[in-house]
């Protein structure tokens, strides 16, 4: 069965990846045969006015209003969860997910067992919840990961806004029909045969997260800043050697950040961790003068400024 032509270019309007855009409808279609779906939350993250609204009403009326919630503002900064309690999807949109308590309260939230909280008085009982959580955000800075994180599925999606006028592909004619075409019973029930038939995705099952592109991108926005200060210099590829003490000494002048300190166990433990582009950084050992410091990998982008590469030699 073919997908609905107007759902098709609005999907391949949102996911101009293919690959992402095959993960969502496996993540679409474990959403409406299994009673968990995806145990990841599946993220958003882009421009305003891209479609990730319009692509969270499509989700929302295809499991039904009655099985969605929308967070309130405050959503990780109180206790009151009872939105949770016979919901298939809660949407969290932009409320950063980027501080240790969200991130930890965001945690508790991914179980599967709740004590939901009455408004006014303390949880009275644990129930079992089966949700899923669609995050929606403008900012990289908004969601913050790790190089192990497996609670977020950060699909790749375009920067090109939707409407016309902003220099998209759609006028607003276009974008009127679409919204008539996700709450036409007809249409939304031959897209949602589309997704059954389309069948399951055996490279993505319940508990596995979509790493790409933007995946990466959120983990170095969410590095230490000495951590990019190393692989800002490590990627610049000026030399072969970088002597530990010379760049302590570079990132004194310049830091920001209340971790300022660079020690030898923990560049090697970053570099041991932490992988570029599915790239290992280097690792750190020492010269023929017995000085510590970093011996970059070998395939990463070549540095072009000349210029810029003298002045940061090291």
């Amino acid at each position: 069965m073919k997908c609905p032509v107007i759902y098709k270019e609005f999907l391949d309007h949102l996911f101009p990846n293919k690959e992402a855009q095959k993960y969502v409808l496996n993540y679409l279609h474990l959403a409406l045969t299994t009673r968990n779906g995806n145990n990841t939350a599946l993220c958003l993250v882009g421009k305003k006015g891209t479609g990730k609204g319009l692509f969270v009403d499509l989700f929302k009326e295809l499991i039904g209003p009655h099985n969605f919630n929308k967070a309130h503002r405050g959503f990780f900064d109180s206790g009151f969860n009872r939105i949770l309690l016979n919901k298939q999807l809660i949407h969290i949109d932009e409320q950063p997910i980027n501080t240790a308590e969200r991130i930890d309260r965001f945690k508790d939230y991914c179980n599967n067992e709740h004590n939901i909280e009455k408004k006014g008085v303390d949880a009275d009982k644990t129930v079992e919840t089966f949700f899923q959580f669609i995050v929606t955000v403008n900012r990289d800075v908004d969601i913050k990961v790790d190089q192990d994180d497996r609670r977020f599925s950060i699909v790749d999606i375009t920067n090109t806004p939707l409407r016309e006028e902003r220099g998209g592909p759609w006028d607003d004619d276009k974008i009127e029909r679409f919204v008539q075409a996700i709450h036409d019973v007809k249409q939304l029930r031959a897209f949602g045969n589309f997704i059954l038939d389309h069948g399951r995705d055996k490279r993505w099952g319940t508990e596995d997260a979509y790493m790409g592109a933007k995946f990466n991108r959120l983990v170095e926005v969410s590095l230490w800043e000495w951590q990019k200060f190393i692989l800002d210099i490590i990627l610049r590829k000026t030399d072969t050697f970088y002597n530990l003490d010379r760049i302590k000494l570079m990132y004194k002048e310049v830091r920001t950040s209340t971790r300022s300190a660079i020690s030898r166990d923990l560049t090697a433990d970053f570099l041991n961790n932490y992988r570029h582009e599915g790239h290992i950084l280097g690792v750190v050992g020492r010269d023929e003068d017995k000085k510590w410091g970093i011996i970059p990998g070998k395939s990463f982008r070549p540095f072009e400024d000349k210029s810029e590469k003298v002045a940061l030699q090291l």
